[in-house]
């Protein structure tokens, strides 16, 4: 049997991507080295010039070149060059996985897309799987735990020390993986997100379907040890809204959707971490932030981050940003101008939009913001429910946490992103940009 080349090349493009995509939570390099097999594979198939047309006449490709041309001249008057060039590192799978899928000959079928997408949930569940072994083994025995390491937090909890809770829970928990638990609550978000689809239009039997719910009972149980404040915000919301949507035409899918929601609220009240994280801290914090002084629990450090934010901001700077490298330069020094320090030792802003603001001014900032919310104006307009969940939760953590300016936050964007934008009806890798003509009246 012989198989021509764009076969092969689809094989090879399928793992690649596969590689990339399940090395999220466990290895940075060798989901990279998947993101470099991409673009090999990508480079073979030629047709420069008709890619070329593709990029001109493609709004959210062009947004990503200009955003990282503007990188690369904010290197020219960045104080720290080796920051900005290695920014400019980072950002390499925004450019090129978007212009891979957006360009590419290569065309997934159906059966290969849900391949892909299902391997990431799987490498979800594992890395949730590894994780709680991690914790129990540290449990056992007796292993020294992070904690909040909040004064707050173990005065209103003296006894948690000795309780299994702490071990279970946030940064103790994802210390096997090395992640912050944000961006593990962010994937298994999605991956409740394509369960609760594919029980929807895929699975087929009730043994499919309670697979599929058993499946995001279990993710909804990790998600309230995780603690992720936004995230279970988040989560919350969308459950919410679909079940507003669907209580009388789908009541029965409605009604599972309410069970998940209350096992989720028995969790949050039963476990001491995540109830302090999502109410106990938002009563006890000072929501001012003062000149000399010192922050110690994390509403009150991403407040006063994100007020140093805007404090770095002056009018030299606020068009073209500090520099590619600068952000969180610039918030020290004006930190140490103003004498104000949190117990993290951090001066990341916290929140995307500021970062790129510091970084890269307003035309920085327009740019990201078409980057991030153009594909969710397009989801929306199309009904893509995959598409602007997706959308919705990384917009969501971009909110509390510079999501683009890590590996995690990168390689997840860029693949889920650039393969859930460039299809329609889920199957076909194409631009979505045909559908553009129903988005001039919005867009206008």
């Amino acid at each position: 049997m012989t198989f021509k080349l764009k076969e092969w090349r689809l094989y090879f493009f399928i793992a690649a991507f596969v590689m990339a995509c399940v090395a999220l939570p466990f290895s940075k390099m060798v989901s990279q080295a998947g993101i470099i097999l991409l673009i090999a594979i990508w480079l073979t198939e030629g047709n420069w010039s008709k890619k070329l047309q593709i990029v001109k006449g493609n709004l959210f490709l062009v947004c990503i070149l200009l955003f990282y041309m503007l990188n690369v001249i904010g290197v020219l008057y960045s104080e720290d060059k080796q920051t900005a060039y290695g920014n400019l590192e980072r950002y390499f799978p925004i450019v090129f996985v978007p212009l891979i899928f957006g360009t590419t000959d290569t065309r997934i079928p159906p059966e290969s897309l849900r391949m892909m997408i299902s391997s990431f949930v799987v490498a979800v569940v594992c890395s949730t799987l590894v994780c709680l072994t991690s914790a129990f083994i540290n449990y056992q025995n007796g292993a020294q735990l992070l904690g909040l390491g909040t004064p707050e937090f173990d005065m209103l909890h003296v006894d948690i020390s000795n309780s299994a809770w702490l071990a279970f829970s946030y940064t103790d928990l994802t210390s096997a993986l090395s992640m912050h638990p944000g961006f593990l609550a962010l994937y298994v978000c999605f991956a409740m997100i394509v369960l609760h689809h594919w029980s929807n239009n895929l699975a087929t039997g009730k043994k499919a379907q309670w697979l599929c719910w058993g499946a995001i009972a279990y993710l909804t149980t990790f998600l309230l040890l995780l603690s992720a404040r936004i995230m279970l915000v988040t989560f919350a919301l969308l459950a919410i809204v679909y079940i507003l949507k669907t209580f009388n035409s789908r009541k029965a899918e409605a009604l599972k959707l309410i069970g998940v929601l209350m096992l989720a609220v028995f969790l949050l009240m039963a476990n001491p971490v995540t109830w302090y994280r999502t109410f106990q801290e938002m009563f006890i914090s000072e929501y001012a932030v003062e000149h000399n002084n010192h922050y110690t629990n994390s509403t009150e450090i991403r407040l006063s981050l994100w007020w140093l934010a805007g404090s770095s901001l002056n009018a030299n700077n606020v068009m073209l940003g500090n520099g590619t490298g600068d952000t969180r330069l610039t918030m020290h020094e004006t930190a140490s101008r103003l004498n104000i320090s949190n117990v993290l030792n951090t001066h990341d802003p916290h929140n995307q939009f500021l970062f790129t603001l510091l970084a890269n001014g307003l035309i920085g900032l327009a740019l990201i913001s078409v980057i991030l919310f153009f594909p969710l104006l397009i989801a929306l307009n199309l009904n893509d429910v995959l598409l602007s969940g997706f959308c919705i939760l990384f917009i969501s953590l971009c909110l509390t946490e510079s999501a683009l300016e890590l590996q995690k936050g990168i390689g997840f964007f860029s693949l889920f992103g650039s393969l859930l934008l460039y299809r329609i009806n889920g199957f076909e890798v194409i631009s979505a940009y045909t559908q553009f003509s129903k988005l001039k009246a919005i867009l206008r």
